[in-house]
């Protein structure tokens, strides 16, 4: 593993922890809260998140393991999300995120060191992430941090109050 991406797999193994406690008090009946008022709500940011990380992966192997579903609901271009009963839980979302963070790790390191310096393939984050070894270290530190302070925000409004290492 490139010295660049062994750093950003320590950071993102942190913010996933995070994440997890942001939401280990929400239940499941909870989750989505606010969603419909345009507020991103846990439930969607920790879709999104894991939405993301997939097509990272899809974008290195072709086959991602987040159910094509989940991109309808929760890619960066999904049209607002109608809250119902079928949408994953909590458990499935953060376990989503855990696996498809194992898988890009392997799928990382078997990239040559020459493709992290090609230009970024995303058009939407070329200009401020110029190659793909930048947008890869957004996909696995900034991008999950963003969300973090997304669900941060959300439990304020719903009244959960702070939530960080050493208060649960």
């Amino acid at each position: 593993m490139p010295f660049r991406f062994r750093q950003s797999f320590v950071l993102s193994r942190f913010i996933r922890r995070y994440l997890a406690l942001l939401v280990a008090d929400i239940p499941d009946s909870d989750l989505y809260g606010l969603q419909e008022q345009g507020i991103n709500s846990p439930g969607w940011c920790l879709g999104h998140v894991a939405v993301e990380t997939d097509a990272a992966y899809r974008h290195l192997w072709s086959e991602g393991i987040v159910p094509d579903e989940w991109y309808r609901l929760f890619y960066f271009t999904s049209p607002p999300l109608k809250v119902t009963p079928e949408l994953p839980g909590k458990n499935n979302l953060t376990d989503a995120l855990e696996n498809i963070f194992t898988i890009l790790k392997p799928a990382m390191e078997g990239k040559p060191e020459d493709f992290w310096d090609q230009e970024c393939h995303s058009s939407f984050l070329r200009e401020d992430l110029p190659t793909e070894g930048d947008w890869y270290q957004h996909i696995l530190t900034t991008h999950p941090a963003m969300h973090a302070g997304n669900i941060a925000t959300w439990r304020r409004i719903r009244g959960f109050g702070p939530a960080s290492y050493g208060t649960q």
